[in-house]
């Protein structure tokens, strides 16, 4: 029997959320880094719309990938500054991550502190649902315009495009349903009697 892939992915057939790990080996099938270049990917980079990685996960999962055989490193000296650890992808991490393409993806899920209180909105006092509504529209707006920026700014292959404007309708779409979401706050008659609750439209975008 051929073994598996010495891989932290589920077994075919049964879907796996991603891990830390494989989005590491996700940046370096693409090209080398070091911990802080794949922490900064995660925190403004395209990976940013995966999943977040803290310094103290990321380490970590190097070190697994490391110790499977899947990632080696380099040591680079620097003038005035401490040495760096670049990892680089081996041979065995690029057969390993082509066939965790194949697994069967896990899904989405979507749970939302503001949508919990936008169940009770008519509770609160005006003042404080005019606020996380701002607020929120506000977030909304600002990750339209970085996808924008991202999208404008991109050098990747025609599926990394895609993902991005696939990433841009979604939020852009969020964004069209919390303002239907507001008409339907103000036309409640709960709503109503405390005032309306307006919203404010986003920004003209050339």
């Amino acid at each position: 029997m051929k073994p598996s892939p010495p891989f932290p992915y589920s077994r075919i057939g049964k879907a796996s959320a991603l891990t830390v790990e494989q989005l590491c080996l996700s940046i370096l099938y693409e090209g080398e880094a070091t911990g802080y270049d794949i922490r900064r990917r995660f925190s403004a980079g395209e990976e940013a719309l995966f999943a977040d990685a803290s310094i103290g996960a990321i380490y970590p999962a190097l070190a697994k990938l490391e110790a499977k055989g899947l990632v080696g490193f380099v040591i680079e000296e620097q003038v005035g500054k401490p040495s760096r650890k670049v990892y680089r992808i081996t041979e065995a991490g690029r057969q390993a991550f082509m066939v965790g393409l194949r697994e069967p993806l896990s899904k989405d899920k979507f749970q939302s502190s503001f949508l919990h209180f936008l169940r009770f909105a008519h509770l609160a006092p005006r003042e404080v649902v005019v606020a996380n509504i701002e607020a929120r529209q506000q977030h909304l707006d600002d990750e339209v315009g970085r996808l924008e920026a991202m999208l404008s700014q991109s050098s990747s292959s025609s599926q990394g495009r895609w993902m991005l404007e696939y990433a841009l309708a979604m939020t852009q779409a969020m964004r069209d349903g919390l303002d239907t979401a507001i008409r339907k706050i103000c036309a409640d008659p709960i709503c109503a009697k405390s005032g309306s609750v307006e919203s404010k439209s986003p920004p003209a975008r050339g």
